[in-house]
């Protein structure tokens, strides 16, 4: 439930149970065959929590019934954001006053210090002796490699390791395509053109993937880049690209490689660009994503879901 989608109708079928407790004879059915209990979930922002049009919702009686538990995600951000940017995430404990006593809260995050978790517990009304559930946060699929920048940071030469991938593919491409265009040669007898094509690839210091340059860049295991500012973002973008095109990359390829993104983008740009990094990678160059390092802000995070992101770079 989003800013487009609070309307007087959504709110009323929430409130009436067309998502959380309608159809109990299928439901009862289900569960019963499956041996399993159904749950379903509404989730909102804070800020349409805490209005007046879903305070109805929450003080109707049959819903307060089938409501079983109040769950904050990434409950972090009821810090980070609440005291300085979005005030409503700083305000959920007023929620309390609405909700039974009886419903229980749940509140998860991946890391937390002390000083994070006591202020947490005080804007989210939770009691001090609240149980605190650890588990191990130990991923043996993911790597952490701390690097020593060896350039100077705004030349943003310390990323050409995102690169080298390509550099590679393309001498690969350019070396096939000769060798290609050197044997058609020598079938027509054009011994003459034959060696030519072969001395010229041998002199040439840049090689050219041309129309194999999708596939050369999809060699670049999709990244994300992480930098704090938007200025140094556009700039780092315009260095990979370059970069790209220097390496032998068409120009085309090159400028849907690496991709900006920030908060001042516009919506349909976000959009664009998160549905064509979301597209997985098949064994056809062209139905794979072009994009395969976005710089972005922090601005990317939240609600990403890419399940084939391969590096994070901070």
């Amino acid at each position: 439930m989003n800013g487009r989608t609070n309307t007087k109708a959504l709110l009323n079928e929430i409130q009436t149970g067309a998502y959380t407790y309608g159809r109990q004879h299928a439901r009862r059915q289900l569960e019963a065959a499956y041996r399993i209990v159904l749950t379903n979930s509404v989730l909102l922002s804070p800020e349409i929590a805490l209005s007046n049009k879903f305070k109805k919702v929450l003080q109707d009686q049959d819903f307060q019934q089938h409501l079983v538990l109040v769950a904050i995600d990434e409950v972090h951000v009821v810090s980070e954001w609440g005291q300085h940017w979005r005030g409503s995430y700083s305000r959920l404990a007023l929620l309390r006053d609405l909700i039974d006593r009886s419903v229980p809260w749940l509140g998860c995050f991946a890391t937390l210090d002390s000083v994070m978790l006591t202020e947490i517990q005080e804007l989210c009304g939770f009691d001090p002796i609240t149980r605190i559930q650890r588990t191990s946060i130990d991923r043996p699929d993911i790597r952490l490699a701390i690097r020593c920048t060896q350039q100077s940071v705004d030349t943003f030469d310390d990323l050409d390791f995102l690169i080298e991938p390509v550099k590679a593919a393309v001498e690969r491409t350019a070396e096939e395509n000769s060798d290609n265009m050197a044997r058609e040669a020598f079938r027509r007898d054009d011994l003459a053109t034959a060696q030519a094509i072969v001395s010229a690839h041998t002199r040439q210091e840049t090689k050219q993937a041309g129309s194999g340059s999708r596939a050369c860049c999809r060699t670049i295991p999709k990244t994300v880049v992480y930098i704090d500012f938007i200025k140094l973002v556009e700039a780092a973008v315009h260095v990979l690209v370059k970069k790209l095109i220097q390496a032998g990359c068409s120009k085309t390829s090159a400028f849907n490689v690496v991709e900006a993104y920030h908060s001042e983008l516009a919506e349909f740009d976000k959009r664009s660009i998160s549905a064509e990094f979301a597209k997985p990678d098949v064994e056809d160059v062209l139905e794979s994503s072009r994009h395969r390092v976005i710089v972005a802000t922090d601005a990317m995070g939240m609600s990403i879901d890419n399940p084939d992101i391969r590096r994070v770079v901070q």
